[in-house]
C-alpha cells in the first residue's frame, strides 16, 4: 500500500529516538499486519533505493499538502521527507483549488487545524518519474531526502479563487 510505504519511510527518515515506537509498533499502527512487517520493510527500502539511484535533475517540482497549522517553516530551516509524491505540473495547486484534479480536494474551513502549503522544489534534486503509473493521471514523481527552506510566502491566493496557501520554496540538500 503506497500510503503505508510513505508513512513508514517518514518514520525511517526521522530516525529512532528514545520514546519512539518500535518499527513493529509503528508499522502495525499504519495498518500492516505483524506477519507482513518484513515485506513492507523490504518494499519501502526498495522504493528508497530506487530514488537514491535516480539521476540528479533541475526540473522544478511542486507538492501540495495539508499540514497542522502549528507547524511553521522559516528560511534556513531544514527537514527530512520520507517518500513523497510531487509533480512537474506547476499548476497542480490551481487545479486542486478549482476542483479540476480528481486526486486531491481543497477543504476551506476556518476551524480546520490544518493549513494548505505548496512546496516548490528548486535546484538540483533526485526524483523518480512515475507518471506512467499515476492513478491520478498526473505528471507525478517520487522524492525523499533532506530539504532546506529558501523562502516562505504566507497566505498567498491561488489564481483568483479566494483560496489561500503558504508558498514555501525549498531545495534538496545532499550529504
Amino acid at each position: 500500500d503506497y500510503s503505508t510505504i510513505c508513512n513508514y519511510s517518514q518514520w525511517l527518515a526521522n530516525g529512532t529516538s528514545e520514546g519512539m515506537e518500535s518499527t513493529l509498533e509503528q508499522v502495525v499502527r499504519f495498518g500492516v499486519r505483524p506477519e507482513h512487517v518484513d515485506d513492507y520493510a523490504k518494499r519501502t527500502q526498495a522504493v528508497l533505493d530506487i530514488i537514491d539511484a535516480a539521476n540528479i535533475h533541475d526540473t522544478p517540482l511542486s507538492r501540495f499538502e495539508r499540514i497542522r497549522d502549528s507547524v511553521a517553516f522559516t528560511e534556513g530551516d531544514t527537514f527530512s521527507w520520507g517518500v513523497r509524491s510531487v509533480s512537474t505540473d506547476m499548476t497542480l495547486t490551481e487545479k486542486v483549488a478549482k476542483g479540476l484534479d480528481g486526486g486531491l480536494e481543497w477543504i476551506q474551513d476556518e476551524d480546520n487545524p490544518f493549513k494548505y502549503r505548496e512546496f516548490i522544489i528548486e535546484g538540483s534534486k533526485k526524483s523518480v518519474d512515475i507518471s506512467s503509473i499515476s492513478p491520478y493521471d498526473q505528471a507525478e514523481h517520487l522524492i525523499k531526502g533532506d530539504f532546506e527552506v529558501v523562502k516562505v510566502e504566507k497566505h498567498v491566493e491561488v489564481a483568483d479563487t479566494k483560496l489561500y496557501r503558504d508558498l514555501i520554496t525549498i531545495r534538496q540538500v545532499f550529504k
